[in-house]
């Protein structure tokens, strides 16, 4: 069975969202680790306000905003699938969220020999409610 991360990097601008974020990870029906990078924010700050320890949730501190303007963790993006050791990596924004069986069902098409495997995403409002599937542009042309 290959082993899954999922990295979500935070500047801490969102961390109601975060949380939904975090809980989305740790219901997936398939084993995961969840690597929260932390850009540029107190650690003591963060800990403080939202308490969450678990055995598979790991948090990484960098003390100053990494990126430049409009760029916020995306150094911590390049470097995370060097610093983690499990098979598969994942990305979750920390506005995002998993369907428990996200992981589950990106890995069964893995280990069916693919090198690789994404899925599209579904647009909500803030209060959760469906408004339509993503159209691709996120992908590119």
């Amino acid at each position: 069975m290959k082993t899954a991360a999922v990295v979500t990097v935070t500047n801490g601008k969102r961390l109601l969202e975060l949380a939904k974020c975090i809980a989305s990870v740790k219901a997936q029906t398939y084993p995961c680790q969840h690597y929260v990078l932390v850009d540029g924010m107190n650690p003591d700050r963060f800990h403080n306000d939202y308490d969450y320890y678990d055995k598979d949730l790991h948090f990484c501190y960098w003390p100053k905003p990494i990126g430049g303007k409009d760029l916020e963790g995306r150094r911590w993006l390049a470097a995370a699938p060097h610093l983690i050791n499990e098979d598969v990596t994942f990305f979750c924004n920390d506005d995002d969220w998993y369907e428990e069986n996200h992981v589950q069902t990106i890995m069964e098409k893995i280990e069916e020999g693919n090198d690789w495997a994404y899925s599209f995403r579904k647009i909500f409002d803030k209060e959760g409610n469906f408004l339509f599937p993503d159209n691709c542009e996120a992908l590119g042309e």
